[in-house]
């Protein structure tokens, strides 16, 4: 999930409500139709931030780890004789639900920062991340924009400034 938070931008929220029919390898891209968020224990799937659909393009190295995801996922499901979890990223201890962002933030990423020995940053500022590599690498504002679903090119604006100026 990492590495999608990485080179995609997608939010926490969308990655976790990713199914496989969202995603299309062949295509290089994925479309981020829903988010999942746990209150009081209870899993709320709901449409993006935004309000709507888009779709987001994958690069090549995504696509491979993502095949190489479905794969194992669809072999361990064909040997417990069940079917294969709909979501990208299931919940750990019940794969018919999606995972729980706070358990990919507090018992994956923090652990993995202190084990790296890196500085705490937050898993969104891979969002932010993305959309600085992006701008660096002369793609238009406008395009930005839309791969972060953000509603205005002021407030892709005002998240690449902010973490500019965060460091």
């Amino acid at each position: 999930m990492v590495y999608l938070l990485a080179w995609t931008g997608i939010r926490v929220s969308e990655a976790c409500g990713l199914k496989w029919d969202d995603v299309d390898l062949a295509g290089h891209f994925l479309t981020v139709s829903r988010a999942v968020a746990y209150r009081q224990h209870r899993v709320i799937v709901g449409p993006p931030k935004s309000g709507k659909s888009r779709r987001v393009g994958l690069p090549l190295d995504l696509v491979a780890r993502l095949r190489a995801r479905q794969s194992v996922r669809e072999t361990a499901a064909t040997a417990a004789r069940r079917h294969p979890s709909p979501w990208v990223f299931p919940a750990p201890s019940d794969d018919s639900q999606p995972m729980n962002a706070a358990f990919l933030r507090f018992k994956v990423w923090y652990k993995v920062l202190r084990r790296a020995k890196v500085r705490p940053v937050r898993i969104h500022d891979l969002r932010h991340t993305y959309a600085i590599l992006l701008l660096l690498a002369g793609e238009p504002m406008l395009y930005v924009k839309e791969q972060l679903g953000h509603s205005t090119v002021q407030v892709s604006r005002w998240t690449c400034t902010d973490t500019f100026a965060r460091g």
